[in-house]
């Protein structure tokens, strides 16, 4: 009986930690046009399918602060 209360203990801790080591703020990156992106040389690649997005310095920051 104590070692099973151990491993689901164990388990339990686990879990969380997992739980919250997932949740991120949901205002780090915003989606920004294409056009709004100043170009800097010659674009040699071009996907077909992409996204532009742009990092929330403040909010990086703001999140940063708080880690451990």
């Amino acid at each position: 009986m104590n070692n099973f209360f151990r491993i689901f203990t164990f388990t339990v801790v686990l879990s969380i930690q997992l739980i919250f080591a997932q949740t991120s703020p949901q205002n780090l990156w915003q989606e920004v046009d294409e056009s709004q992106i100043v170009l800097v040389g010659e674009r040699y690649i071009i996907p077909q399918v992409y996204r532009t997005i742009k990092l929330n310095v403040e909010e990086m920051q703001s999140f940063l602060s708080e880690a451990p």
